[in-house]
C-alpha cells in the first residue's frame, strides 16, 4: 500500500470514526515483546509487582506531542518511574512508557522523550492479540494502567496527581498463590453466543470451568469448560444463548477448590462484540 493511499484510508477512518467511543473495556493483556526495551517483554517489565502505565499513539501524531508538551508522564517518570528518567528522590513505585504505533516506519529519535519508548510497526501482530486489540486508535493517544495479575484498565486522568490516584486504587489487594482462584473479567454477546473471558488468578493450573447463566434468578444455560487454564492466563468461553436476552443476565463461574469465589460473577447486559459499555465483576 503507497503512502498516499494508507493517508486517504487514514483520513476515510477519521470521518467515519469521528463519534465512535474508544473501548474502554477491563481484560486480561497478553505478553508482547519489547524490542530494544530496558525489559525484553511486557511480562519482564511487571514482573516485579510494579504497575506500568502505558501512553499508546503514534509519537509524531499531535495528541501524543499534546500528551508529552503537558509534561504529565516525564512528571510520573521523575517522580515515581524505575527507569533511567527517574530523578534522584522517585518513589520508584511505577513504570512508564510510551508505545509508538509507527504508521510509517522510520528511525525516530525519542532522546528527549523524557520516558522509555517502545516502538510498534502499525502491521505488528502484537496489536491484534488479546488486550492489545483495543489499545490502539489513530484518533488520539490513550493512557492504560497494566497491573501486574496482567490486567489492563484505561486511565481518565488529566494531571500526573490524578493519574497516580488512579494507579493507587487499582492497586491489587490479592496477590496470586497455589490456591485456584478463577475470577471472571468480560461477557459480550456475538450472534446468538455469549462469549465469556475468565482469567486463572493463582500460579497453578485450574483444569475445568463451570459457567452458569442466570435469568432473575433461574438457569438459563450452562457450560462445562475442559481445557486446563495456565497460572494467570486467561479462557474465552463460548455460551450458546439460541434466544438471544436483550435483558440483564448473571453469569457465575465455578473451579474446583476456588477459594475466592467474591470475584468469579458478571452481572448485567450482554453488549454487542466490540461495543465499549462492558460491566466488569468485582475482581479486586
Amino acid at each position: 500500500m503507497n503512502k498516499l493511499h494508507r493517508i486517504y484510508l487514514l483520513l476515510t477512518t477519521l470521518l467515519l470514526s469521528a463519534l465512535t467511543p474508544v473501548s474502554a473495556q477491563l481484560r486480561w493483556i497478553a505478553d508482547a515483546p519489547f524490542q530494544g526495551a530496558t525489559y525484553p517483554s511486557l511480562y519482564k517489565t511487571i514482573a516485579d509487582d510494579k504497575p506500568l502505565i502505558l501512553a499508546v499513539g503514534s509519537f509524531n501524531s499531535q495528541s501524543a506531542q499534546l500528551l508529552l508538551s503537558s509534561g504529565v508522564l516525564q512528571d510520573l517518570a521523575a517522580n515515581h518511574g524505575t527507569g533511567p528518567d527517574a530523578a534522584p528522590y522517585s518513589q520508584r513505585d511505577l513504570h512508564i512508557a510510551f508505545v509508538d504505533v509507527r504508521v510509517f516506519p522510520d528511525k525516530e529519535d525519542y532522546s528527549k522523550a523524557g520516558l522509555p519508548v517502545i516502538p510498534f510497526n502499525e502491521e505488528d501482530p502484537t496489536l491484534s492479540s488479546p488486550g492489545w486489540n483495543t489499545l490502539y486508535s489513530i484518533l488520539g493517544t490513550h493512557l492504560y494502567l497494566v497491573t501486574p495479575d496482567q490486567l489492563v484498565r484505561p486511565l481518565k486522568g488529566q494531571t500526573a496527581a490524578d493519574i497516580y490516584a488512579e494507579v493507587q486504587a487499582w492497586s491489587s489487594k490479592i496477590q496470586p498463590d497455589a490456591h485456584p482462584d478463577l475470577r471472571m473479567l468480560d461477557a459480550e454477546m456475538e450472534d446468538q453466543t455469549a462469549q465469556v473471558r475468565v482469567q486463572n488468578f493463582s500460579t497453578g493450573s485450574i483444569q475445568g470451568v463451570d459457567l452458569l447463566v442466570l435469568k432473575g434468578g433461574q438457569q438459563i444455560a450452562r457450560v462445562h469448560y475442559a481445557k486446563p487454564i495456565p497460572a494467570l492466563e486467561d479462557a474465552l468461553i463460548q455460551v450458546p444463548l439460541p434466544q438471544g436476552y436483550n435483558t440483564r443476565l448473571t453469569i457465575v463461574a465455578k473451579a474446583q477448590g476456588d477459594l475466592n469465589p467474591y470475584n468469579n460473577t458478571w452481572s448485567g447486559l450482554l453488549r454487542v462484540q466490540g461495543a465499549s459499555n462492558a460491566t466488569a465483576a468485582n475482581i479486586r
